[in-house]
């Protein structure tokens, strides 16, 4: 495989704040909808750094609901796969945090996965905890386990 053909067609876009992230949204969805057979996947990584950052919660809740509408809407529209993360709220022990954001993100998204680190020294593990899924009521938890290697390797053959 050439890295080069795989990169090309990766697009990204880094937000400074909460304006430039709605900013950012609008320009997505005018690439989506100008490109739309290309784009299958849109991955958006720390959704909700913005609000928890704000000290006026209710204007950081009209921003991110905003921006999470424009892009469900035109991802929706264009059959674009939308996965999202985000902070969680810390809770006590052996109970399941909500995600930052309120009750709107939990309306808004069809499905919600908490991930958990817990290494060790020579491990790596995982525990996922599906919180939200239209086809499930209760919550359900699987451990991912992995070792550590210390390096990853990136193989080039063009």
């Amino acid at each position: 495989m050439c890295w080069n053909s795989v990169f090309k067609n990766i697009y990204f876009g880094v937000a400074h704040s909460q304006q430039h992230q709605l900013a950012i949204a609008k320009q997505i969805s005018d690439l989506i909808e100008s490109k739309k057979e290309d784009i299958r996947l849109l991955v958006i990584n720390n959704l909700t750094k913005f609000f928890k950052e704000s000290k006026n919660k209710n204007h950081g809740a009209i921003v991110l609901k905003e921006v999470l509408g424009i892009l469900c809407k035109v991802c929706s529209r264009n059959k674009v796969a939308l996965v999202c993360t985000g902070d969680a709220n810390v809770t006590s022990r052996g109970i399941i945090p909500r995600p930052i954001g309120g009750t709107f993100l939990k309306h808004t998204l069809n499905i919600i996965v908490h991930l958990r680190e817990s290494s060790t020294s020579y491990s790596l593990a995982f525990k996922a905890t599906l919180i939200k899924h239209q086809y499930m009521k209760t919550p359900r938890s699987v451990m991912i386990n992995t070792t550590k290697t210390g390096h990853m390797l990136l193989f080039d053959r063009c």
